[in-house]
Order: C-alpha cells, then structure tokens, then sequence
C-alpha cells in the first residue's frame, strides 16, 4: 500500500507562524523606521514642549524633588515648592494619558506608510497623517499577538534606554536649558520606542497582501 506523504511546509505551527510574524514586523520596522519615527515625533515633540516650557523651572530643580516635597507648603527652593511638583507629576501622567490615546492615529498613519512602502512608493510623513483619519474594515493576521508583544518588549526596552541614559545627562546641564534637554530626551525615547509597537498593530493588511503576492509568485 502506498502511503501518503504530506508536502513539507504545508502546514504552519502556532510556533512558526508567531515567529514568522515576530520577525516580519521587526523587519517591518526596521525598513521604515525613519518614517515612523517622525511620524510619531511631530506630535509628541508640541506635547513635552508645551510640557516643558510650562514647568521649566520644576524641571531645573528635578534633582531636588525628593527633598523639596519633605519641606513645609510655605518653602520654596528656587521658587518651586511641593505644590509646583505635583502639578508638573501630574501634568506628565496627563501627557502620558494623551499619547496613549493617540496610539490609534498613530497605528493608522504608520498603515498608510507602511502600504505606500509595500506599493513600492515613497511613505511621507505628510500622506500618511492625511490617511490616518479615515475608516477603513480592521484585518488581523493569525500569529499577529506575538509580533505585538514582541514589539511592545522591544519598544519598552528602547524607551528604558533613552530615557536614563537622557536624563542622567540632562541632569548635568545647567539649570536654564536643562527643559529643553529633558523635551528633547522625552520626544526622542517615545518616537525611537512607539514604532516597535505600531508596526505589528498595523501590519495586518500590508503583511496579507505581502503573503498573497509571495503565494502567487511561487
């Protein structure tokens, strides 16, 4: 009796599907990633800003935070006091709350670049924020969570990077530019990290209609 034999490669492992995808988008990324990162830095550079210019004097005196808020409501050092503090903490967890909740434009304007790459076209900054803002049907690819979690892991880690090593630098400026080192550290770690994220979030109908063509060419 003859037996039958299936054609190797014929079937994916859940395995080898994530993998796939994981390096698909890395590799996404990576070819585009000058593209995403301005993407990402003309609006988070306005953002920490306007953040840094509104409390630039708590930024000059960041290395005394810890000691100002253990000092009475009615001291000041160099005019900032407990109060001041905590309105520039909670001011920065307010501009963390707006980029989060700008990750679905950010998410829409990288497809866009990311479809005008997979065309074969140049992806613009511009073009791809004028798409951001339509509705288009959502397509997700199976293995596509891994790519995203990978993706999420690697952003994280780049952001850590960014932002001691910045900070710790920043820290030696003095005390009137400093703002403006931390808003350039801040914008700089956010667009470096967010495209790790965007690009699996984005991928699925760039890497379907990859797929398709790769399938009918072989």
């Amino acid at each position: 009796m003859a037996r039958r034999t299936r054609p190797s490669g014929a079937v994916e492992t859940p395995r080898s599907l994530h993998c796939v995808m994981l390096e698909s988008g890395l590799q996404s990324t990576f070819r585009n990633f000058s593209t995403l990162f301005l993407i990402v830095a003309v609006v988070v550079f306005p953002l920490h800003l306007a953040y840094g210019l509104t409390f630039r004097d708590e930024i000059a005196v960041s290395e005394l935070h810890s000691e100002i808020a253990e000092l009475p409501s009615n001291r000041r050092v160099r005019g900032v006091g407990a109060a001041e503090i905590d309105r520039a903490r909670l001011a920065g967890y307010a501009v963390w709350l707006v980029e989060i909740a700008l990750i679905p434009l950010f998410v829409q304007a990288a497809r866009r670049a990311l479809e005008a790459t997979e065309r074969g076209d140049v992806a613009t900054v511009a073009e791809a924020w004028r798409g951001a803002f339509g509705r288009e049907p959502r397509r997700w690819l199976r293995g596509g969570a891994a790519a995203v979690v990978g993706g999420a892991g690697m952003a994280l880690l780049v952001l850590l990077m960014i932002e001691v090593s910045g900070h710790l630098l920043t820290d030696m400026l003095p005390d009137g530019p400093r703002f403006a080192g931390v808003v350039m550290v801040d914008t700089l770690a956010r667009a470096s990290a967010l495209p790790f994220v965007l690009t699996p979030l984005a991928l699925g109908r760039a890497a379907r209609a990859a797929r398709a063509g790769s399938a009918a060419g072989a």
